[in-house]
């Protein structure tokens, strides 16, 4: 759990990390698999969930995660994620007519559909109600249980249940 005030850089940390920003200075490695250590993007390996939520809005629930995730709009995969985020019975809307809590929740659901064994997840549960923290809870819950791992800038109270450390960004003032 990455923590700090607005304009402390958790973002810019989350976008660096995920290989969508490069630092100014210094070098940002990571390893997968017991993979050689690399730098820059991770080639597929990380789940992004970031204030933009890149649906498109004149598509429905349905055919935004087909887009997504390469698989036909009736694969049964996006029928689960939908289930899982509790937007079955919106799949044929188009995400225009939902609410912004529920295009989290469809953001939720790209997420899960990338099986990326890492999440960086920022401020997932902006716009979200309190079932809806309940859901991420779960959702990272589940994902720890299946060995993946997530980085998450929040400033809501998201307590998952997995063992969590936490980083606390300051924003440092020249003298």
């Amino acid at each position: 759990m990455v923590r700090g005030a607005n304009g402390s850089g958790k973002t810019s940390l989350l976008r660096i990390i995920a290989g969508l920003n490069t630092s100014y200075s210094g070098q940002l490695q990571h390893r997968y698999n017991n993979k050689r250590w690399l730098n820059g993007a991770t080639s597929g390996s990380i789940g992004w969930l970031g204030h933009k939520s890149g649906l498109k809005q004149d598509l429905s629930a349905t055919q935004n995660l087909a887009f997504w995730s390469n698989k036909a709009e009736q694969h049964p995969e996006i029928s689960q994620a939908l289930q899982k985020v509790g937007l079955l019975n919106m799949q044929q809307r188009p995400v225009h007519t939902m609410s912004a809590g529920q295009k989290q929740r469809l953001a939720l659901a790209r997420l899960l559909l990338s099986n990326s064994p890492l999440w960086i997840l920022d401020e997932p549960s902006a716009n979200l109600d309190s079932d809806g923290r309940k859901l991420i809870e779960a959702l990272l819950q589940q994902h720890s249980q299946q060995g993946g791992i997530a980085i998450i800038a929040s400033h809501d109270n998201i307590n998952p249940t997995a063992p969590t450390s936490y980083i606390k960004l300051e924003q440092v003032t020249a003298a």
